[in-house]
């Protein structure tokens, strides 16, 4: 089995414009409990009001609607916290699929280029890659901000979410989601102006036949990260 290696870099690149929603999925799932659980506590406290407002006014009562609050804004937490961590998966997903992109299409990717920002676009520009005109561009501006944010602060601040249409946790949820898909549409893109420079390359390293073992090793896993 022969194959150029450009065409075997294209070809593996292609494992990078998708995020793995395993985590994700699982986070998806405590969430719903939790959620479910949240409605239950409604559901008591509400009869128990009911039942002290109509005539049966105790003690017991009031602490048990008192720790039902304290669960409610407790559960509230969990949930925000499980977003959290969802945003910052995401992102940390994202910068693994960068590097690797990075690192396999360009023999002079360092770690510093791959892994700071501003770095990257410099990079890339002089690549010939317009990464600010992907598509999604925007959309991951604002999730590296939030991401960011909660890296540093160990949580999103309300002004933050607020800015970003997030005034309630379903919002907050619905925001994580549509995020996912538009740095994946970022990747996409990214990755499709990356293939071109790749085909245009015509350095001997990159249109060098290979053959063999040489062929299958870009068809491995790879663990590869620079930190």
């Amino acid at each position: 089995m022969k194959s150029i290696r450009k065409t075997l870099i294209s070809q593996r690149l292609s494992w990078y414009e998708t995020i793995d929603s395993t985590f994700l999925s699982l986070s998806k799932e405590s969430r719903l409990k939790i959620n479910r659980k949240e409605e239950l506590l409604h559901e008591e406290k509400d009869k128990l009001l009911d039942i002290y407002y109509n005539g049966a006014a105790t003690e017991e009562i009031e602490n048990r609607v008192i720790d039902i609050d304290v669960e409610i804004e407790h559960i509230k937490n969990e949930i925000e916290s499980l977003l959290e961590m969802e945003v910052i998966y995401i992102y940390k997903s994202y910068e693994y699929n960068l590097k690797q992109i990075l690192t396999l299409a360009f023999q002079d990717t360092s770690p510093k280029n791959a892994s700071h920002w501003g770095n990257v676009v410099k990079f890339l520009d002089k690549k010939g890659v317009d990464v600010m005109s992907c598509s999604g561009f925007q959309e991951f501006i604002e999730f590296k901000k939030l991401n960011n944010e909660i890296k540093h602060e160990a949580f999103a601040q309300s002004k933050s979410l607020n800015a970003l249409g997030c005034v309630i946790k379903e919002d907050f949820e619905n925001y994580v989601s549509n995020s996912k898909a538009s740095i994946e549409a970022f990747l996409q893109d990214l990755n499709r102006k990356v293939k071109v420079v790749l085909a245009n390359d015509e350095s001997p390293y990159m249109n060098e036949v290979l053959e063999g073992i040489e062929v299958l090793k870009y068809y491995a896993a790879s663990g590869k990260r620079y930190t």
